[in-house]
């Protein structure tokens, strides 16, 4: 560049999401989709399949943030049996 000439900044990028608010997104979402379903006792919906998928490069903390997110989900969650 020629001297004197400023070189152009680009904006900041935004901070990666936090694992937590990962799991409470993910948590909302699976309540969405309980509340929204034909029936309070529709058992489809109580018993559906939820997932969360956890990727990244290797050594990227993947087994740790998973640990985070399933403990995350089991503390909001609760227990409807009691137990």
């Amino acid at each position: 560049p020629p001297k004197g000439a400023k070189k152009a900044k680009s904006p900041p990028l935004p901070p990666p999401p936090h694992i937590y608010g990962v799991a409470a997104r993910a948590h909302s979402s699976m309540l969405r989709a309980f509340r929204s379903s034909s029936s309070p006792n529709d058992d489809d919906a109580k018993n559906a399949n939820q997932s969360v998928l956890v990727s990244g490069d290797s050594g990227s903390g993947k087994t740790v943030s998973a640990k985070h997110v399933m403990g995350y989900l089991a503390a909001v969650g609760g227990s409807s049996d009691g137990g």
